[in-house]
């Protein structure tokens, strides 16, 4: 079939799709939020030409989860993956690497684009800019920017050597865990920032939160694979070597390679066990360290 001329600088689209421009405003959603779903999968029939995603004209608009009324979850039936909008969004979202900075200006002036600032100050290796970012939401009314702003004070804090600081943030955290909280997904949140941070600072988890298990099949890809790259470096620094390394590939398999931020992690991680199990295979080495930046360049 000979398709129609098409500008310069244009793609033509075939027929019975859609840009997805035109389904922002057939969906009433941002052009942001359509791309994360067709990234998720979230889209049946999805198709990406080049960098542009295409989608089918007749393609439903995937339900928002905040906004459904809980309904009661059979015996066998397992939990599903919510959609947390503003919750560590360059964790959370599948830019192109390189294209970080690039991929914040396009965002729209609002607190989600400075939270996104903050963690690209601190995944960048700038700890003081991302501490004085994060500590402007720490009271901040928004519950998911709030412990945004908290996870990134705790991590921040931490390889600036605020050890203090950082136990404070996590107190924060649990102290707000405690309160009730119906909305499954805001639940889950809380389990990883409590589990993630805690890993970090090498203390025991409450025992109140939710378990790995629990919170872990709510998140959305992202958030799901940081905090599998936790798990599999708290098997390192146990000396579990194999497994750690084993975690981390599995994850990568499972669609997080997409995910810049927890992608290079989880890389990193496989990348260590790999080398330990070679170079000391009887784990008698004591592993140190724990969560370090990669260079600003990978994300510029």
């Amino acid at each position: 079939m000979v398709l129609p001329h098409t500008p310069r600088g244009h793609m033509e689209v075939p027929y019975g799709l859609h840009h997805r421009a035109e389904n922002c405003k057939k969906w009433k959603i941002s052009e942001r939020l359509v791309q994360k779903y067709c990234a998720e999968g979230r889209v049946d029939g999805v198709r990406k030409f080049g960098k542009s995603w295409v989608i089918p004209s007749g393609a439903v608009k995937p339900r928002d989860p905040r906004k459904e009324k809980e309904r009661p979850a059979s015996q066998n039936s397992r939990p599903q993956p919510e959609v947390s909008p503003g919750f560590m969004p360059l964790m959370n979202t599948p830019f192109e690497l390189e294209h970080c900075l690039d991929y914040i200006s396009e965002m729209e002036d609002s607190s989600e684009k400075e939270i996104a600032l903050a963690e690209y100050h601190y995944f960048s290796g700038q700890p003081e800019k991302a501490i004085q970012k994060a500590k402007l939401y720490l009271t901040c009314p928004d519950e998911v920017y709030r412990f945004s702003a908290y996870f990134i004070y705790v991590c921040a804090n931490l390889t600036a050597g605020q050890i203090q600081r950082a136990r404070y943030a996590l107190a924060e955290i649990k102290n707000t865990w405690r309160a009730e909280e119906k909305a499954p997904y805001v639940r889950a949140l809380k389990a990883f920032a409590v589990f993630t941070s805690s890993m970090f600072l090498h203390l025991p988890l409450a025992e109140d939160i939710l378990s790995v298990e629990e919170f872990l099949p709510l998140l959305p890809i992202g958030l799901r694979a940081f905090a599998l790259y936790v798990q599999a470096h708290y098997l390192y620094l146990k000396k579990d070597y194999g497994k750690s390394a084993g975690i981390a590939e599995a994850t990568l398999w499972m669609g997080a390679d997409r995910y810049p931020i927890p992608a290079i992690y989880l890389h990193l991680s496989a990348a260590m066990g790999y080398i330990s199990l070679k170079t000391d295979p009887a784990g008698t080495e004591a592993p140190t360290g724990c969560m370090e930046n990669f260079p600003s360049r990978w994300l510029d």
